[in-house]
């Protein structure tokens, strides 16, 4: 490959990871934080999901490490796939009877799931192609809206600033080891022609983070138009993406792959009825919350016990047995953590956490690294 598409490519993957990382993370939790801690909060979660990103593409780009997943984490990687697809499907209803109410939520969420269906049979040389569009238009927006004199400047913090000793820890923690289970964001490492297009990544999604807190905090008669744009079809890109990475990842029985794409769909119209029966009811945050708390245990959790030769811990019925039972008993500190205001109660799972770690430090020996992890 030549040196111009060597480097047209990694930045086209830059920017493929940038539009597959803008979930509906990144284009609401930013808002909280912000409103919540002030730019304060901003930081806190921005600076670990960029730099978390950004060092597993470089990590997995050398020594071989981007090779295929083991197979046992390819029914992971297709469950981490599979809820976040769940996850948009909800934040669409969310937004369309909550947070930007619009008369048609049913529409939105057939829409965004079948324009992502549909694309997710795109070839992977016009997915690059259509990642480029996808950012263009979320930078359109931004012009937009910074033309249309949106500020920033009115951020106060409303919650003390102290909860954010608990938070921050819990924040690196998901999403310092949740790309790993990332089946986009791993395609991306294994196919990119350098390691760069990760850094690439971390400039254009910071970019989109700041368009977030604008089209958010800098409307305060509400999201217009132009941004709900941004939102859906940043959301038809994710969700395309990763039931991509669902069709194709290798699995036993066909039924896999039909019930890891059609089980979003069928949370979706479940979550839709709930949206349009109880409207301003209250239940969109607490359940936003509740999902974002897989990315904060579930998924992290799974790749700090199983992920990585240094751990030698086999995944098998018993080990797994002991994962579920693990997550149950910290389960209830992020439910006081995260939705009952108590962030102190964090730092019982970070405490957790850092003796399993400091555990499997000790236990590494010379040349144990994460290959096909």
């Amino acid at each position: 490959m030549s040196a111009p598409n060597q480097h047209r490519n990694t930045v086209a993957w830059g920017i493929f990871c940038a539009c597959s990382w803008t979930w509906c993370i990144g284009m609401f939790l930013p808002v909280l934080m912000l409103d919540r801690y002030g730019w304060t909060g901003f930081w806190v979660f921005l600076v670990p999901n960029v730099l978390g990103c950004s060092a597993m593409g470089y990590f997995l780009r050398t020594g071989g490490r981007h090779a295929s997943m083991k197979p046992a984490h390819q029914t992971a990687g297709r469950w981490f796939s599979t809820v976040t697809v769940a996850y948009h499907l909800f934040f669409v209803v969310y937004l369309t009877t909550e947070l930007a109410p619009r008369p048609y939520p049913v529409v939105a969420v057939a829409g965004v799931f079948l324009a992502g269906w549909s694309l997710s049979r795109l070839r992977q040389r016009l997915w690059l192609g259509f990642a480029a569009w996808t950012y263009a238009i979320s930078i359109a927006v931004f012009i937009i809206l910074l033309g249309q004199g949106t500020s920033l400047s009115a951020v106060e913090a409303t919650r003390p600033l102290t909860d954010l000793i608990w938070l921050a820890p819990i924040t690196a923690f998901g999403f310092s080891l949740c790309p790993y289970l990332d089946l986009t964001l791993r395609r991306a490492a294994a196919e990119t022609p350098s390691p760069h297009a990760f850094l690439v990544f971390g400039l254009a999604f910071t970019v989109m983070l700041l368009l977030t807190c604008l089209l958010w905090i800098g409307r305060p008669g509400g999201i217009g138009p132009w941004a709900m744009v941004h939102l859906l079809l940043q959301s038809v890109f994710t969700i395309g993406a990763h039931l991509r990475e669902i069709r194709q990842q290798p699995a036993h029985r066909g039924a896999q792959r039909w019930l890891a794409t059609t089980l979003p769909l069928l949370t979706g119209i479940v979550f839709l009825a709930v949206g349009i029966n109880r409207p301003g009811g209250g239940w969109g945050l607490t359940t936003y919350l509740y999902f974002l708390a897989c990315y904060g245990l579930v998924f992290p959790l799974y790749v700090l016990l199983f992920m990585g030769s240094a751990g030698r811990t086999m995944v098998n019925r018993t080990a797994l047995i002991g994962y579920a039972i693990v997550v149950l008993v910290l389960a209830p500190f992020y439910d006081a953590g995260f939705i009952r205001d108590q962030a102190w109660l964090l730092g019982f799972p970070m405490v957790v956490f850092a003796l399993w770690g400091a555990r499997r430090t000790y236990r590494l020996t010379t040349g144990a690294e994460w290959v096909n992890s």
